[in-house]
């Protein structure tokens, strides 16, 4: 089992919670894709702002259920199906200092983003440019230096390390 070290959340700069997926019902409610672990602490969210492209939006998280193995929310900001549409695949985001304070174990997914990726002989994948949850497990999707892109899955046996004070993660993986 890979080992985490301790990132606390002490300083003042946005995280992306989660991501607004396609519109939920008629009455403006969209399903959302928690970037937290546990997944649950973006329960614990109110304020925030959606960003999508170059446009942004502040906003304040009315409700929040879960829903399968992700969650539904509503968004003061959001208030049709049709104002859903306009705003999918939105980043949710919020600052840092609103998050509660990590345990020695545990990271937010989110700070993975940017981090290089080697595999165990030292040789330089990429960057980790977005992570994909696929409901099994969490995969990286890793941008290399070839201008292709390879998807690392974040398993024990794959991911050996992560090191958050130099962003880098140890991978025993072979790009095709």
């Amino acid at each position: 089992m890979t080992t985490q070290k301790k990132l606390i959340a002490k300083h003042s700069d946005p995280i992306t919670l989660g991501r607004l997926g396609r519109p939920y019902g008629v009455r403006g409610w969209a399903h959302l894709y928690s970037l937290m672990i546990p997944e649950s602490l973006i329960l614990e969210q109110s304020q925030c702002v959606l960003q999508l492209g170059n446009r942004s939006q502040e906003c304040r998280i009315e409700q929040i259920k879960p829903h399968g193995k992700n969650f539904v929310t509503k968004i003061d900001c959001i208030p049709t199906r049709e104002s859903v549409s306009e705003w999918t695949n939105a980043l949710l985001i919020a600052d840092r200092s609103q998050l509660p304070e990590l345990s020695e174990s545990d990271y937010y997914i989110t700070d993975l983003i940017g981090h290089e990726v080697q595999n165990t002989d030292g040789v330089i994948l990429g960057t980790v440019s977005d992570i994909m949850q696929t409901g099994a497990n969490d995969v990286f999707i890793v941008d290399m230096p070839s201008d292709k892109e390879t998807l690392i899955p974040h398993i024990p046996n794959v991911i050996k390390s992560i090191d958050h004070e130099q962003k880098l993660i140890i991978a025993d993986w072979v790009p095709l």
